[in-house]
Formats: C-alpha cells, structure tokens, sequence
C-alpha cells in the first residue's frame, strides 16, 4: 500500500526495521526514528494516541479495527446435577402456585355450589389430592360432580401434560447435547469470573482505558490487571487456550497469537481452530494511520490518495491479503443458564388455561341459575 501511495509522489522507499510503535523519548521506535528524521514515514499498525502526537503526525486513517478481550473457548459442563437445572426456578414457582391456584377454583365451585347439590362440595384436602395426583401420576383419579369442576380440571390436565412434556423434551435434549460454560463476551462477564486474570500490555491503548480507574467495571478490572512483560508469546497464549488469563488487543494480534500456537504445535492449516474466544463486545476503536514527521509537505497528498483507496476497497482488500489468520475461531453459543424455558416461552399453555377457565366460569354461571341434579 505504501507503494500505491508513494510511487505518484516520486517518493523512495528504504525499510528500517523497527521493534513496535513507542511513544516519545522511547528509543528504536517507529516514533523515535521519524522523531531524529532516520525515516519520512513508519507504516504499520500503530494506534493514534496522544502521546505520539506529540512527536509525529498521523496521516487519515486508512482502517479501523476493534480491540477486544480474548480468552479460551468455554469447556463442556460436566456436572451430575445438570438434571435440576432444566426449568428455571421462576418456572418450578409457577407449577407449584398453579397447582395451588386449580385446588382452590375446584374446592371454590363446589362450595358455591353446595346449595343446589351438595354432593358437589369438594372438601379442600380432596381438590388439592386430585390435582396434585394429576400432576404426579397423570392417571385416573375421581374427578369433581359439576360440569364447571370437571371443565376447570379438564384444562388443568391440558396445561400439565403440555408442562410434563415439554420438561421430559427439554431433559432429553440437555441429557444429549453438549452444555458449555458461560462464554466472556464483556467486561461485565470478566469481572464475575475471579479465576480469569486480565493481561494488558504495559501503556498501550488497551493499558489506557484502565488507568487511574477506581469505579465500576474498569476499576474492578484495573486492581486486577497483570502485565503481558510477565509472560512470554507463547506462554501467554497458552494461558488463553487453558482459560487461565483474558488478554485484551485487536482482534487480529489475538488471531496472530493463536495461530502462532497452532504452527507450534503442528496445526498448520487455515481450517485449525484458533481454541480461543474473541469476546464481542469492543473496548476501544483503533484507527491506524501512516506516522509521518512534523508538519510534512506531502501529508495532504498522501490523505488525498488514502481517501482514494478507501473508497474504491483497495485498502480493506490489501488489508485482508496481507493479515491472512491461520486458524479459525469457532463460535460456541451454549451458555451456562442458556436453553432453560422462560415463563414467556410456555405462554401457549397459559392461553389454554385461560379458555378453560372461561368456559369453567359459564358452565358455573348455568349451573348456578338451574338446579341441577346428584351427579357421581
């Protein structure tokens, strides 16, 4: 790219190599060499901050790629009481103030309905005993003597078949599909993992947005920061992989990291899974530009043409070309919590409920004005 915007400006291009972007007074950088006037322009991904404006000046950008967290993929969850953790505890309060609710409406008609037939009272105990063993044992039981009765148990069997069903389906798919640990997909979700160490890299824009924090997510994360000088590349990738650290930078340095693991290890192909999760929430924005001298007078040129080569995708093409990753990361959406049903998701079986108790209430308004006789 450098190429494409130096050859019309008659420009010669000699590569210096230079360890990272620094920051002023930080010798051997591509700041430092532009700063002594060794090189007219420093390509690479260096982030605009304000401490290096204070020693150069940035070109328009010409990308913007996000930074994020990486850590490793979520494990399977092996647990033997994965069985209790189909319904949600919301759901299971639900069954048991239904169960409750239904008692009540039958020993209710009954009692209402005791002046015209008294064989049509329901002691509480019994409405409670027939409903409970409708939910239990889904088998006959003796069912109430009016027609309001037996149509407020009617819709009850519907509705608690519709529930049983639903949970014996719910358990059979937990019971044979895979479950994995909540994935850390935000700050919010690192700061409630405490077996997770956040690693930064001393004063980049990463280290940044933490400083001087003391409130709130940032600073919960901040007392907890570790330094990446600790660690060497290859073992700060495999503490990522084994889930032992979050790494924040852009979502390319984190591809490079695992990909580099990968090489290491044998796993060459570009089909290879990276074997760690680049969280989706952004931290921070970086916008990468050439770093040209102070008050250079081809700057405007080259903005002209960067402005040029962005709009026509020749700049997000060579981007692409040139940060090619080397594994692939993969995207496991099963989460602790995740499958259970909500209240919401069985709303049909409280429809059904309804249009149950509608007629319940009609065939007891009827029954009510005529009287009617014994019934079993």
């Amino acid at each position: 790219m450098l190429m494409l915007l130096t050859r019309s400006l008659n420009l010669t291009i000699v590569n210096k190599a230079v360890i990272s972007c620094g920051v002023a007074k930080q010798k051997g950088t591509r700041v430092t060499v532009i700063q002594d006037g060794a090189a007219d322009i420093a390509l690479g991904t260096c982030t605009i901050t304000a401490n290096r404006l204070q020693a150069v000046d940035f070109t328009e950008f010409f990308k913007v790629i996000r930074s994020t967290l990486a850590t490793g993929q979520p494990n399977i969850i092996q647990s033997p009481f994965i069985i209790f953790d189909v319904f949600s505890g919301p759901t299971w309060l639900f069954l048991g103030v239904y169960v409750m609710v239904v008692a009540v409406a039958v020993w209710a008609t009954g009692r209402f309905l005791a002046p015209v037939c008294a064989r049509l009272y329901y002691p509480p105990q019994q409405a409670l005993a027939v409903i409970t063993k409708a939910l239990l044992l889904q088998a006959h039981v003796h069912q109430p003597g009016s027609v309001s009765g037996r149509a407020v148990m009617a819709v009850s069997w519907v509705v608690l078949i519709t529930l049983v069903r639903v949970y014996s389906g719910n358990l059979t798919a937990w019971l044979s599909l895979p479950r994995y640990q909540k994935a850390v997909n935000s700050l919010a979700d690192l700061v409630d993992r405490a077996d997770i160490i956040p690693v930064v890299t001393r004063n980049d824009p990463n280290h940044m947005i933490f400083k001087n924090r003391t409130k709130g997510l940032l600073g919960v994360t901040a007392a907890r920061l570790v330094f990446r000088e600790q660690f060497t590349d290859m073992e700060l990738i495999r503490k990522i992989v084994q889930g032992d650290v979050a790494y924040f930078n852009s979502d390319r340095s984190h591809i490079e990291k695992a990909s580099k693991l990968n090489k290491e290890e044998g796993r060459e192909s570009r089909l290879s899974p990276c074997r760690i999760h680049v969280a989706s929430e952004d931290l921070l924005q970086n916008y990468l530009g050439l770093m040209i001298s102070k008050n250079s007078w081809f700057k405007e040129q080259i903005n002209e043409r960067i402005r040029w080569l962005r709009s026509f995708g020749v700049v997000e093409y060579l981007y692409h070309q040139f940060n090619q990753p080397g594994c692939r990361l993969t995207a496991r959406q099963g989460v602790q919590g995740g499958g259970v049903l909500s209240l919401r998701q069985l709303q049909g079986a409280f429809w059904v409920w309804l249009s149950g108790l509608g007629s319940a209430t009609l065939f007891f308004a009827l029954e009510m004005a005529r009287p009617v006789g014994p019934r079993l």
